[in-house]
């Protein structure tokens, strides 16, 4: 364990995360209505984003961040879900005291405590990072499913992007009953009445926060799993992945790939803070049973996973979910991922279509499936944390692509 000194501020935080959730919202209860009050007067900002990376330890970065052996084609022209929110995590804890005239008290604190206190400050920098940089901020407001981003402000227009609950956009007018929003890659009309906006939605965009997580740092980052170098690599990630902070142990972060697999990644090579989701391109193909299945799947985005469970509303597991699924278009599968991957035609990524299911494997054992709805994402039962959600389809590295309707 190493020493560290902090200052008052920090001790505030530092009692927050022992307080628990709504305690710690007390106490930052006057940083947010100072952030709402300074929103009403600011000018609009583009700060530029900053960007860090630990140069240290170069024998642990030929380790870590060594090149897989193998890779997976991937479709090009993927645009990235989400966009993060950082205040650059302090490389030393004990420079974010302030100076002050008065004599500052000492807390000692442990290396996982320090990336607690870090997380804490990095909540509400990246709530202040957020609102300047958004002249308008909305946030969807639905608890399951997605909203439609469409070209034209009609219920008739092209469908050209899709939201879920908390993805947040910038809005740029108003069109009668709908918003033209900008939103990541994509730009487009949205219904009013499931956008939030104003001094509400600033307090929901804090609230959603409440999951860390890590952004990776390098091009490839191994994946282990125990804390450390010496340990079995059991995964390997792609740079600017994002996945949920579990906790960290000394210089290692455990990470939640799926609900029964977990690792440990370097923190030197990642990037701690939080993030709220953006829209994701969306491209109409022409009705097909192929395009009613993944609309049909997407229906419910949001909803819980539960192990062993098989209902899309209440709580499934992965092979749960694309079994109901396929169960809606008269396509019998197994609730087994494993027996799952031999009902249907292999097919190659370059051959994938909507509707295939994708399959990852841990220790050489297939143990987790989704169902690939185009322009490079899945969607799935992914975890307790994350629930039916939507995902790059090389978030894990897949082992097998399966046809089960053709």
């Amino acid at each position: 364990m190493t020493r560290r000194r902090i200052g008052k501020k920090l001790a505030i935080w530092l009692l927050v995360f022992c307080l628990g959730a709504s305690s710690a919202r007390e106490v930052q209860a006057a940083g947010i209505s100072a952030l709402l009050e300074s929103a009403g007067t600011r000018e609009a900002q583009d700060p530029a984003r900053e960007s860090s990376q630990d140069g240290s330890g170069e024998e642990g970065e030929n380790k870590e961040t060594a090149a897989a052996e193998e890779s997976v084609e991937e479709t090009a022209g993927v645009p990235a879900q989400e966009e993060p929110f950082f205040e650059n995590m302090p490389d030393d804890v004990a420079e974010e005291t302030a100076e002050a005239e008065e004599e500052e008290e000492t807390v000692i604190v442990s290396d996982e405590e320090s990336v607690e206190i870090q997380l804490a400050l990095a909540r509400e920098g990246s709530l202040e990072t957020l609102m300047n940089r958004f002249d308008n901020l909305g946030i969807v407001d639905i608890e399951s499913g997605y909203l439609n981003v469409r070209e034209k402000p009609s219920e008739n227009g092209k469908v050209i992007g899709k939201m879920v609950g908390n993805d947040i956009c910038d809005i740029q007018e108003t069109s009668g009953s709908w918003y033209y929003i900008l939103s990541g890659p994509v730009e487009g009309y949205v219904a009013k009445e499931y956008i939030v906006t104003g001094d509400r939605a600033i307090s929901m965009a804090f609230e959603a926060m409440d999951n860390p997580k890590i952004t990776v740092d390098t091009d490839v980052l191994n994946v282990r799993t125990e804390p450390s170098e010496d340990s079995e690599i059991l995964d390997r990630l792609d740079e600017n992945e994002r996945y949920d902070v579990i906790k960290s142990q000394g210089d290692w972060i455990q990470i939640e790939l799926d609900n029964d697999s977990v690792g440990y990644v370097s923190a030197n090579y990642v990037t701690l803070g939080y993030t709220l989701g953006r829209a994701i391109e969306y491209e109409e193909p022409e009705e097909s049973i192929r395009q009613q299945i993944v609309d049909y799947a997407m229906q419910f985005i949001g909803n819980p996973y539960v192990w062993g469970g098989v209902s899309l509303i209440n709580g499934c597991d992965c092979s749960g979910f694309t079994m109901k699924v396929y169960q809606k278009f008269g396509v019998q599968l197994d609730h087994y991922s494993v027996t799952q991957a031999e009902q249907g035609r292999r097919v190659s990524s370059d051959n994938m279509q909507p509707g295939d299911l994708i399959f990852y494997a841990k220790g050489g054992t297939i143990n987790h499936v989704t169902m690939y709805i185009g322009n490079g994402k899945c969607v799935g039962a992914q975890s307790e944390r994350a629930g039916i959600q939507v995902r790059s389809w090389t978030y894990r590295t897949p082992v097998k692509i399966v046809n089960v309707l053709d």
